[in-house]
């Protein structure tokens, strides 16, 4: 059984199908389930009648993830039967972030490079927790950076760099949003040139 989480939502209930017996000598028996080896859970089975029954099927809401269900039916003389239901629940949507506009600041004093005080965080969401969120830096000398959070308190060099923050949910959904940083630098010493 495979089913997408509700929208905006980490999880979605969905229908466990009961076990079909057969009850030739019409005896009396129990019946429980557990998810992924968890504690028992009873159910109420109908009375036994001769030949072939299906135990009701039941909902059960969980979260992003795999599952195993195993039913346990326990005949007259404590005979365990096993069922296995494997039930995944997928996340299908994608997590959102986004940026601030373009940045323009200046090198105060004899740096080579500033840390901004204009930067700010980008805004990430999903519908389920524990995503993480990279960068990536491409500089004006063709280089690049590549690093875990934000750049909040990185010192970019002189010039242009973009900024591309990437953020990823537990299930491999992504997407991404870019700036410019531009450092720019007016104080001596700066860059010069002595004519010939």
């Amino acid at each position: 059984v495979t089913k997408a989480a509700d929208e905006d939502a980490c999880s979605a209930t969905v229908t466990i199908p009961g076990p079909e017996i057969d009850n030739f000598c019409v005896e009396v028996y129990s019946a429980s389930y557990q998810i992924n080896g968890g504690t028992p859970v009873p159910v109420t089975v109908p009375a036994p009648v001769a030949g072939v029954s299906i135990l009701p099927s039941f909902d059960l809401t969980l979260d992003v993830g795999l599952y195993t269900i195993r039913w346990t039916i326990l005949d007259a003389s404590l005979n365990p039967h096993y069922c296995d239901i494997t039930v995944e629940i997928t996340d299908e949507q994608d997590p959102t972030i986004s940026c601030q506009g373009d940045v323009e600041d200046f090198v105060s004093g004899d740096g080579c490079e500033w840390i901004s005080d204009k930067l700010e965080d980008p805004v990430g969401m999903d519908n389920c927790p524990d995503w993480e969120i990279t960068y990536l830096l491409e500089f004006e000398n063709g280089t690049t950076q590549n690093g875990n959070g934000t750049v909040t308190n990185y010192a970019f060099p002189l010039g242009k760099t973009q900024v591309t923050y990437t953020i990823t949910d537990q299930s491999g959904n992504t997407d991404d949003c870019s700036f410019q940083v531009w450092i720019k630098n007016i104080d001596d010493p700066h860059f010069n040139v002595i004519c010939p």
